[in-house]
């Protein structure tokens, strides 16, 4: 057995033990029963089910497919159905429990982002580029939760290369005239529509936050390097992030935990182990200490928005948090200006070889290859090929310094989180072509990446709560943000932000 295989098996052992630890207090919530059709479960409702044997992994996944039959036709959320393979995974899976052998995520359907690799199934990035491309081994992230047992459902729609909010065709589940937001659109719409209980994403600016906000799911975008990105088509080097959408706050927590740790085969993943994420609410946030930013992060909001967000701010106070007014640090406009300039040159350099054929397109060479790209990657290698290193070197210098004033904020404030809503507007009609990453005006239907790029530009773990509807009957996100390796403590709020909440128990407008 390999190093890496080594290191997998060690942290499966591990994580499956402070799993099956956590179980006795989990699993009895008496919610799962309570489902009319299993595809409206969730991830720990579902296990909840499965170990009791009052369901079958291949009745979930029945339920899951006659739901993605039924609303894929609209929504458009996948780019490639694993059905076959999803139903072997599911007889499996149920050998496994009748031999009291189950991992701890067996039966559970998932949806991947079409960014990950998987061994023998195409990745294509929802690009032409990569139509026909069928990768070899499977990306970390879909190797821990495959060894877990999650059952692969099929490849999620993203807007191409993961470079822009739209995700065009696929729609938004509480609207489906609208976007769904992205790039990680196909997983929100396919989660937030309960196609699927899971799905994976990856965030550059926003990108698992602003579909979950948009789609009213959860999206956990952890701390830089917390989740190993081996295997996951880049978008950015020093910016990508990656992590899941789901229903719940106890499912992001129950997932985070399988995923993150160690991998020899990602330099920027962090050594750190996942710590003891929490899965049930406390029952008062005596001590907790939220941070009000006083500027940016609340200025120019859509007044129904910013209702929803302030009432669900003012829940946290009373289950007793406080609520501490701060003044973001001045190098916060700096950073965001300077990212601007200098966001074309990060994608840019993703992939040398794709990028040489792009540039050759406006050269009249290679055309043929060339032609498959957008217009939206095509602008971003020329905004790439002519930004200057010493632009570039200056965003350096002032993403440096953001950083220690962000962690200086959290310190001197004594802050648990840092808390505003995932979008300034609500998203708008869907569209067959988007904006690039960060720009949030280029369309009327892309979603703004003013509030959570910031959160992307440090670093810091970064999670969105769906706390309402607005006055059009679409969700409200609201943004925990708090310092390195405190996803622990933004799950402990947000179970509680979420149970103070009757959002659960809404369902989007399209299964009516």
């Amino acid at each position: 057995m390999s190093t890496r295989q080594d290191e997998i098996g060690r942290r499966s052992f591990i994580t499956a033990a402070g799993l099956a630890a956590g179980a006795a207090i989990l699993w009895p919530t008496g919610s799962a029963e309570a489902a009319t059709d299993p595809a409206d479960l969730g991830v720990v409702d579902a296990l909840a089910m499965l170990r009791k044997r009052r369901l079958s992994a291949t009745e979930l996944l029945d339920a899951c497919l006659r739901r993605i039959d039924a609303h894929e036709p609209v929504l458009k959320t996948f780019v490639t159905r694993t059905t076959e393979l999803a139903k072997r995974q599911a007889r499996a899976a149920d050998r496994s429990y009748a031999s009291g052998s189950a991992r701890p995520l067996e039966g559970i359907p998932v949806g991947l982002k079409d960014l990950y690799y998987t061994k023998g199934i195409l990745t294509t990035a929802s690009s032409n580029v990569l139509s026909d491309f069928v990768p070899d081994f499977d990306a970390t992230v879909w190797e821990r939760l495959r060894g877990a047992g999650a059952v692969l459902t099929g490849k999620l729609n993203t807007h191409e290369f993961a470079y822009g909010t739209l995700t065009p065709p696929t729609k938004n589940p509480w609207d489906v005239t609208r976007s769904p937001a992205g790039s990680s659109g196909g997983s929100g719409s396919a989660v937030g529509g309960h196609l699927l209980p899971a799905a994976t994403g990856t965030d550059t600016a926003g990108s698992i936050r602003l579909p979950s906000g948009a789609c009213g799911c959860v999206g956990m975008k952890p701390t830089y390097g917390r989740v190993s990105r081996h295997g996951i088509v880049t978008l950015s080097w020093s910016l990508d992030h990656a992590g899941v959408l789901t229903r719940t706050v106890a499912d992001s927590a129950f997932l985070l935990h399988l995923i993150a740790g160690p991998d020899p085969a990602d330099a920027t993943a962090l050594s750190t182990l996942p710590g003891d994420y929490p899965l049930t609410p406390p029952r008062t946030l005596r001590g907790t200490r939220i941070g009000m930013p006083t500027s940016f992060f609340w200025d120019g909001l859509d007044p129904s928005i910013e209702s929803v967000a302030r009432a669900a701010v003012g829940r946290l106070t009373a289950l007793s948090a406080t609520a501490v007014p701060v003044a973001m640090p001045p190098s916060l406009a700096e950073v965001t200006a300077a990212a601007t300039a200098g966001d074309p040159a990060r994608p840019s350099s993703w992939v040398a070889t794709l990028v040489a054929e792009a540039s050759a397109y406006h050269r009249g060479l290679k055309q043929e290859r060339a032609a498959g790209y957008s217009h939206d990657i095509l602008a971003l290698v020329e905004g790439g090929d002519a930004l200057r290193a010493t632009d570039y070197l200056v965003h350096q210098q002032v993403r440096a310094v953001f950083v220690r004033d962000l962690r200086r904020l959290f310190a001197d404030h004594r802050l648990d989180a840092v808390v505003h809503p995932a979008m300034p507007m609500p998203v708008g009609p869907q569209s067959e072509k988007g904006g690039p990453l960060g720009s949030g005006t280029a369309s009327p239907s892309a979603a703004s990446t003013t509030l959570t790029f910031p959160w992307n530009l440090c670093g810091f773990p970064s999670m969105s709560v769906p706390v309402g509807l607005d006055e059009r009957g679409l969700p409200v996100g609201l943004l925990l943000n708090g310092p390195p390796l405190t996803e622990a403590n933004l799950f402990r709020i947000g179970l509680a932000l979420e149970q103070s909440s009757d959002f659960q128990s809404r369902r989007p407008p399209i299964l009516a």
